[in-house]
This record gives C-alpha cells, sequence and structure tokens, in this order.
C-alpha cells in the first residue's frame, strides 16, 4: 500500500531517448496486451478479466521496471479496453505524467494503489460498474486533489468525503494529507452510500467513535479502511455483511469494536482489529457481539477480551446460514467450510453455526453433514415428502 511521502515527478524513471527505441511498444503481460503509441502518447491495455497486478521489487517509488516502464515518461493518456474487469494492485502507480485515463463499461473493480502518485491525472471517467475500490487507488492523483478542494468551496452534504457510485473512496479532508474533520457520522448516516472503500479513512486524525447505522444503507467495507486512523470506537449494524483485511489496523486508540451481525464474515487474523503489531498483545480493547457469533469467535481465535450483547441465534438442524430455512446453500456453505479447514485455511464461522452443519452429531462439520442436508433439502424441497431428520439420518 502506498502512503503519504512517496516519490514526487521529480523522481521519474528518466529513460533516454536511445534507450526507449530499443524497447518494443507492444507486448503482453499476464492477462494483458499492451501497446504504447509514441505520437499520441496514449498506452492502450486490453484483454478479459483482471489485469493482474504489480509489484516494484526493487523500488516503490517508481513504475521502473513494469512492461511499458521504458515509456513512463511519455505516457499521456491510459485506455482501458471493454473486457477488463478488474484493474490490478499498483498496476499504473507513478505514472507521473499521465493526464487523462479512459475506463471501459466493463469494468466493476479498481485495486489498491492502481494510480497512486499520477499526479498530473485529472481527468478520468468511472463507469457505473465499479463498485470496488481500494486503499489508495487514487492517491495524490490531480483528479481526487481537486476534487476535494470542489468539497471545500461548496460545502457539500458530504462536506469533504469523496464517493463514487455509492462507494465512499476517500473520509479525508485533504487527500493526500491524510486528515479527516471530526466524527465522519454526517456521510456514514446520509443514506447515499453503499460501501466503505478500502483506505477511505487510512491515516485520518480527528475521528473518535465510528457508528455505521442501520440506516446507512452500507453493507460492506473495504480493505484498510480506518488503517492508523485515530477512531477509538467502531460499531457496524446488523446490515453489514463483510469487512476486509486489517480494516482497524495499527489504530492506537481503538478501545472498543461493536459487531451486530452474528454472521458477519471477519478475516481471522489478530490484525484486523489491533493496536500494535509488535508484543504479546495486538489488541487491549473489547470486541463485542452476540454469543456464539463470529465477533465471539474471532475474540477467541485471537485471545482478545469478549463481551456479549445478546443470545446466540437459534440452532436449527441444518440451517448453516441461519435464515431459518435448510436449503442448497446450506449444503453448499457445509462443503465450503470443510474444503476450506482441511486445506488449512482455518475459516472463521459462528459458533451457532457449527452446531447447525453438524447434523449427525459427531462434533465436527464435514462432507457427511452436507450430503445430509442436501439430503433433506432434495427431500423437503424438491420431491414434497415431508421427510424428518431421524429418517435423512439412518
Amino acid at each position: 500500500m502506498l502512503l503519504a511521502g512517496a516519490a514526487s515527478p521529480a523522481f521519474a524513471l528518466t529513460v533516454s531517448a536511445e534507450e526507449t527505441q530499443q524497447h518494443p511498444t507492444s507486448g503482453t503481460y499476464k492477462n494483458i496486451t499492451w501497446s504504447f503509441d509514441e505520437a499520441s502518447k496514449t498506452l492502450t491495455v486490453s484483454g478479459t478479466g483482471d489485469t493482474g497486478s504489480y509489484y516494484n521489487t526493487v523500488s516503490l517509488l517508481s513504475a521502473d521496471g513494469c512492461p511499458w516502464g521504458a515509456f513512463c515518461n511519455d505516457i499521456e493518456k491510459i485506455v482501458v479496453s471493454e473486457g477488463i474487469t478488474k484493474i490490478g494492485i499498483g498496476l499504473f502507480a507513478f505514472h507521473y505524467y499521465v493526464k487523462s485515463v479512459q475506463l471501459p463499461e466493463s469494468l466493476t473493480a479498481i485495486s489498491d494503489s492502481a494510480f497512486a502518485e499520477c499526479c498530473c491525472l485529472s481527468e478520468i471517467n468511472i463507469p457505473e460498474s465499479v463498485t470496488e475500490f481500494g486503499a489508495a487507488a487514487f492517491y495524490d492523483t490531480a483528479w481526487l486533489n481537486i476534487r476535494h478542494s470542489q468539497k471545500q468551496m461548496t460545502g457539500s452534504d458530504f462536506d469533504c468525503f469523496i464517493a463514487e457510485n455509492g462507494v465512499l473512496i476517500d473520509g479525508t479532508l485533504y487527500g493526500s494529507y491524510r486528515r479527516a474533520p471530526g466524527n465522519p457520522a454526517d456521510a456514514l448516516s446520509s443514506g447515499k452510500l453503499k460501501a466503505i472503500g478500502g483506505g477511505a479513512f487510512q491515516g485520518a486524525e480527528y475521528i473518535g467513535d465510528v457508528e455505521v447505522p442501520d440506516s446507512s444503507g452500507i453493507d460492506r467495507i473495504g480493505d484498510w479502511a480506518f488503517e492508523r486512523s485515530s477512531i477509538t470506537s467502531l460499531t457496524l449494524s446488523k446490515n453489514i455483511t463483510s469487512i476486509g483485511v486489517d480494516i482497524c489496523y495499527c489504530c492506537p486508540d481503538l478501545e472498543k469494536v461493536t459487531i451486530e451481525n452474528p454472521l458477519l464474515e471477519i478475516p481471522a487474523s489478530a490484525t484486523t482489529f489491533c493496536n500494535t503489531i509488535t508484543g504479546d498483545k495486538l489488541f487491549s480493547g473489547t470486541i463485542c457481539g452476540y454469543t456464539d457469533s463470529t465477533a465471539q469467535a474471532y475474540a477467541v481465535k485471537n485471545g482478545y477480551k469478549f463481551e456479549s450483547i445478546g443470545d446466540a441465534l437459534p440452532v436449527m438442524q441444518g440451517d448453516f446460514d441461519c435464515d431459518e430455512k435448510v436449503t442448497l446453500e446450506d449444503a453448499q456453505g457445509v462443503l465450503k467450510y470443510y474444503t476450506e479447514t482441511i486445506s488449512g485455511k482455518e475459516p472463521l464461522i459462528a459458533g451457532t453455526q457449527k452446531k447447525c452443519a453438524d447434523v449427525n452429531s459427531d462434533g465436527k462439520a464435514d462432507v457427511m453433514d452436507a450430503q445430509y442436508i442436501l439430503k433433506y433439502y432434495t427431500e423437503n424441497e424438491v420431491a414434497k415428502k415431508n421427510t424428518a431428520w431421524e429418517e435423512i439420518l439412518k
């Protein structure tokens, strides 16, 4: 991830005219083909699906070594062709002199640092199809800084917050300087948002207590959303269904996390919520949630203090997703959990889910349980036979 203090155009990759002539103006890279037109100074990228990411293993402060690196100082326009659905991590980062970017209607995701430090980039179209924005995707671009300036002058409802297609992509006051003006409650309770994007409040100061209420319309939070910020508490409503990795990574003032969705998908890593990454205890605060919830499972796994806010969900045999009915999705969910477990991924699920999944009461949720659940669903919902569990388990 790219943070403040990265390079400026003064440190851009320097390539002589003689060296440029020795490099091909087209080629392939992972899932894409690319070509550079010297006359129009345009880089065109085409292909299907995910472009793949670019990591500079030599220096994090330049595009040196990327497939079209010899032309980075010459590129003024980037065209991403139809068919591309995701722009990978850091793919166009540190292209200092790019002024405009044309994106396709097929695009759905822009990954971390995709255009970071493209400081001359002022024109970019964001198709309505894009619903995922990674951390620092537009860090220190002219486009983002201009948006912030406009917000400050107009005093809009979102104040300084920058959102695209219902996703909050930057909640900091000046973008590049990573500051936030007080509690972001106005934006999070506005009803205009669907998600908090990756790194939206990354490094932001003056945040304090943050609540994502039921009325917010927000159902997911991206990776590193509050990383290294001054957040002191976080309350996530029951409407939040998933959160990204390390959303509260290294937040020294974080004291309490309240999770109202008993089945919230929580990355199992201890750094999802932490004050520090050193020492024996990474988080000295409290995880609050329902008994036998994923919040409790997360706290127990990482040795964090847990406080119950209510009773566990009722246990219904075979109802893995706890929606009060046994369906094909329940069988698939148990099978997925089993395959991830035997592959060593240690998926985090609620205690209630484990109890619902273990239909044969052998103390574990495995492929046999998935088969029994599938049989129960087929007998009762497809064949309409009204078969009891006792018959299924014979």
